[in-house]
């Protein structure tokens, strides 16, 4: 059996009333795919940790800043940022890149 990859996604995409700031559709989708699991991150750290860039092979940002330090442990597990928002200036580009990361912008 194939592990599934594991998809983060921050708490602060989240309305005031818990709703995905971008509509609920694009994660129901997410449901659907078998070889996918989702959560929303415990919480709205302001700075993604090397801990969950360790459990997790995705992870979808909104506020919380990208460092070299949350990319560079060996026990660095996520291979896919993909920034909500404009820009890339909470994420660290050129440490991304060493990691062999993929960014994207949403």
């Amino acid at each position: 059996m194939t592990a599934k990859l594991r998809v983060g996604v921050t708490p602060d995409l989240l309305t005031s009333t818990g709703v995905p700031s971008f509509g609920e559709a694009p994660l129901a989708l997410l449901n659907e795919c078998a070889a996918l699991e989702w959560e929303y991150l415990p919480v709205a750290d302001a700075a993604i940790t090397a801990d969950v860039a360790g459990a997790y092979d995705l992870l979808y940002v909104n506020s919380p800043k990208v460092t070299a330090a949350a990319v560079s442990r060996a026990d660095c597990r996520v291979k896919m940022i993909a920034r909500h928002g404009v820009g890339y200036d909470s994420v660290d580009v050129p440490a991304l890149t060493r990691a062999g990361i993929v960014l994207t912008n949403t």
